[in-house]
């Protein structure tokens, strides 16, 4: 088993360091960082508004899309994140999430890893509070040049 493993993570090594990946100039990168960075905007801002149809609009259609919140609870595709977004709304009387000190690093010219710091403030219907920080992970893709960045992945963890 362990032999399968190996021979695997090699061939993938092989292919990956025959694959020309493209890259970003740095002009390019530098836009892109800003567009990437009003989106993290965007997405906090819908959040906290409740605005739940943008907050939805943002992440990629794909059966692969991954949504993990600080609760432990996870949605894997379009129709079962949209789900547990409409799920976790029906519960939230108020929210407040910060993210701070986003990083965020080029996979090419189609896909952006970003990782940040964040607060979160969430009162709930039934009166209970949730406050925690921690750290957060977005992975963003996009199809070509002309298409908007939308979340591949999302994983927010609380650290306290």
């Amino acid at each position: 088993m362990a032999s399968r493993f190996l021979r695997v993570g090699l061939v993938s090594l092989v292919v990956s360091a025959c694959t020309t990946v493209p890259t970003l100039t740095t002009t390019e990168a530098s836009v892109q960082r800003q567009v990437v960075e009003g989106q993290i905007d965007t997405w906090a801002q819908a959040m906290n508004n409740a605005n739940v149809g943008t907050v939805t609009g943002m992440y990629r259609d794909a059966a692969s899309t991954l949504w993990a919140w600080h609760d432990g609870s996870r949605a894997v595709g379009t129709e079962e994140v949209n789900q547990a977004i409409n799920d976790f709304y029906s519960r939230v009387q108020y929210m407040n999430f910060v993210p701070q000190n986003a990083s965020i690093d080029f996979i090419g010219p189609f896909v952006a890893v970003t990782s940040f710091r964040y607060s979160m403030d969430i009162r709930n219907l039934d009166t209970t509070r949730d406050v925690s920080s921690g750290v957060g992970l977005l992975v963003w893709q996009r199809a070509d040049e002309e298409s908007p960045w939308m979340i591949a992945f999302q994983q927010i963890s609380p650290t306290s």
